[in-house]
């Protein structure tokens, strides 16, 4: 499966499907509301584990999606993916 999102885009998802605000959502992910804005005007980006705990509240599939907006970590999720396969 191929995720096309970006960064302002997840949060929003996030923000709406969770019921949230942006201030809540912010404190959940242990940051500011004005980082959350910065992510949201595309000043800086959220951490791999950030976009995966947005990608959960999204409903989206997490691995994929953090895939997807950080492709230079795409290869430690893909190995984290095969590795929780393996072990079940």
């Amino acid at each position: 499966m191929n995720i096309s999102i970006d960064i302002p885009t997840l949060i929003d998802v996030a923000k709406r499907k969770s019921g949230l605000t942006f201030g809540q959502l912010a404190e959940e992910m242990h940051v500011h509301q004005p980082r959350l804005n910065e992510w949201r005007q595309n000043k800086g980006a959220p951490s791999s584990d950030q976009i995966a705990y947005m990608a959960s509240k999204a409903g989206l599939p997490i691995i994929e999606t953090v895939k997807a907006l950080r492709p230079e970590w795409a290869h430690v999720w893909e190995q984290a993916q095969s590795e929780t396969s393996d072990a079940l």
